[in-house]
């Protein structure tokens, strides 16, 4: 016991340095226990494991600087995973946060980066120090004694069993246990191999997709001419709508429109957009995702019935199934990459004016992806833009709610303002015209004691799942198809999976036929019947909008809205 104190003290600083990088490196998994609500025995598994693992690898190098630099890369995972914490209060590094990292352009990153002063200065705190103390100690040339590796070695091999032994256990003995699932970083680690493999899956997208064909033709005469328009929001949650009971006037145009129709119970079946926006456009639903690669969209659809088509963006292109099936249009314009610089969603009117007068086509089908009402929310609309004041705030804090929901509504009403003026240039040209619209998905604004913030969370909330959806016609179209705007209105008051309908109901307006389209979830028909909602997870299966993860707040906030 003497000659090991001895080896102790000889060196102290590489073995404070291995005990305290091995503590700072547990701190997820500490945290992750009680906000995941862990069992005792997944919780001392959780813990056991991988403390357990990380001795052992310090252990293995005689200078513990270079242990610490050899794990970096877990180092990384646990700040990414505290980071998470502090924005969605627990749940681990999901597949969707890797993809949602690959698809995210550097602007919105930045904009989220400034916003998490906090959660960045914790984690500097926390893993900068020991990549400090390494580097010292390795120019110094210390070195960690035998004794000292060598109880790390004992003691972490020891700790490693015990959690493995725990694991085949809880794996026996309970269905709902998996490593992959309930152990950091296992869980993190897997989920970047799924990430990784949709990833390549999507890099085959042409190949997979080439022999779709929808067979579509036209049920319309080709005399008149026709235009419909597929509208896709961003972060547009129906509870800040006017058109939906909200008491604030954020849609004071389209309220007044004629033919408006708005769906108040309509829930998208994603949380994230590089899942919502591709489900939107093709028939693919939370039953059968994985199918996405191999598919094209709507707007093949109404090509192959012989209309001019065009995909106009307000975001940059990132390579995911929303490019991929934007550039199935005849014309495809992203305005960060056209216009060379930040845009408002008003810009991409110019652009589908220079659609309707393109003479070379009497039938036109254009989408429009908008950058909607995404954080930073006061940069979605013009200086000076919007009722609702003030609307500029420094960081994003509980008590800065107020502005941070003005701002969010100044962007409904600017939404408002410009498809306001997209259906007024629509019923202008005198064409049998219709236009869909629908969010990708809504958003948390720290509106209950979670004090939750953003989309795309590992576990959906209300705010996030209920999204502002619309249809509208023009005076032309009413009088060709009288019944399409009876049908709606008669919807209107239905539960709506905006997932499914969005597709379909553009078919049906548009006259699509393809043994594809599905009346039973177009609104436009009187064949509409109330759909199976179900929610994409993590895993790209479909689960009951119940077993997402919704906690009694969500619940509660359903119920009162009679959106379940």
């Amino acid at each position: 016991m003497k000659k090991i104190l001895s080896s102790l003290l000889k060196h102290p600083a590489c073995t404070l340095l291995a005990i305290f990088f091995a503590i700072v490196l547990m701190i997820p998994n500490v945290v992750l226990c009680f906000t995941e609500s862990m069992g005792f025995w997944t919780g001392m598994a959780n813990i056991l494991l991988p403390l357990g693992f990380y001795m052992l690898v310090i252990s293995l190098f005689r200078r513990t600087g270079w242990a610490v630099w050899a794990m970096l890369p877990f180092s990384v995972l646990a700040a990414f995973q505290i980071v998470l914490i502090f924005l969605y209060g627990g749940s681990i590094i999901a597949v969707d946060m890797f993809l949602n990292v690959v698809t995210t352009n550097m602007s919105e990153a930045c904009e989220l980066l400034r916003n998490l002063g906090t959660a960045i200065f914790t984690v500097l705190v926390l893993y900068l120090p020991p990549l400090v103390w390494a580097t010292v100690s390795l120019i110094r040339k210390k070195e960690l004694m035998p004794a000292p590796r060598f109880i790390l070695r004992r003691g972490g091999m020891i700790l490693f069993l015990a959690g493995v032994s725990i694991v085949v256990v809880k794996s026996v003995t309970s269905r709902n246990y998996s490593v992959t699932d309930d152990v950091f970083p296992v869980n993190v680690i897997y989920n970047i191999k799924v990430a990784v493999d949709r990833t390549v899956d999507a890099e085959h997208y042409d190949e997979t997709s080439a022999g779709f064909d929808f067979n579509a033709v036209s049920e319309h005469d080709a005399i008149e001419g026709e235009v419909y328009v597929m509208v896709i929001g961003e972060t547009a949650r129906a509870l800040n709508w006017q058109l939906g009971g909200y008491d604030r006037p954020t849609n004071p145009r389209l309220s007044q429109r004629d033919n408006v129709t708005f769906y108040s119970k309509a829930l998208s079946e994603s949380n994230t957009t590089h899942k919502s926006v591709p489900m939107l456009m093709s028939h693919i639903t939370a039953c059968n995702f994985d199918s996405v690669g191999y598919v094209k969209s709507v707007i093949t659809a109404f090509k192959d019935a012989g209309f001019k088509t065009a995909f106009i963006s307000n975001q940059a292109p990132n390579h995911s199934y929303t490019e991929f099936f934007g550039r199935e249009a005849d014309d495809c314009i992203y305005l960060p990459d056209t216009l060379g610089r930040h845009c408002y969603d008003g810009e991409m009117l110019p652009y589908v004016a220079r659609c309707l007068a393109d003479s070379s086509s009497m039938k036109h089908f254009i989408v429009l992806h908008s950058y909607g009402s995404h954080f930073k929310y006061a940069e979605r609309y013009p200086e000076g833009f919007g009722d609702f004041k003030p609307d500029l705030c420094d960081e994003v804090t509980p008590e800065s709610r107020d502005v941070l929901m003005n701002a969010y509504d100044n962007t409904i009403e600017y939404t408002d303002m410009w498809l306001d003026s997209l259906m007024d240039m629509l019923e202008r040209s005198g064409r049998r015209a219709a236009l869909v619209y629908s969010a990708d998905h809504g958003e948390d604004i720290m509106d209950d004691s979670r004090c939750r913030f953003l989309h795309a969370s590992p576990t959906p909330t209300y705010y996030q799942l209920h999204v502002a959806m619309l249809t509208w016609v023009s005076s032309a179209y009413d009088n060709a198809y009288p019944e399409k705007l009876v049908a709606m209105r008669r919807h209107r008051d239905d539960p709506v999976s905006s997932t499914s309908s969005l597709f379909n109901t553009c078919l049906d307006l548009g006259g699509i036929n393809t043994r594809y389209r599905d009346d039973y979830l177009s609104v436009a028909s009187p064949r509409y019947i109330r759909p199976h909602v179900l929610y994409l997870n993590d895993q790209n299966q479909g689960v009951e909008i119940t077993d997402c993860g919704l906690k009694k707040e969500d619940i509660a906030m359903m119920k009162r809205l009679s959106v379940l």
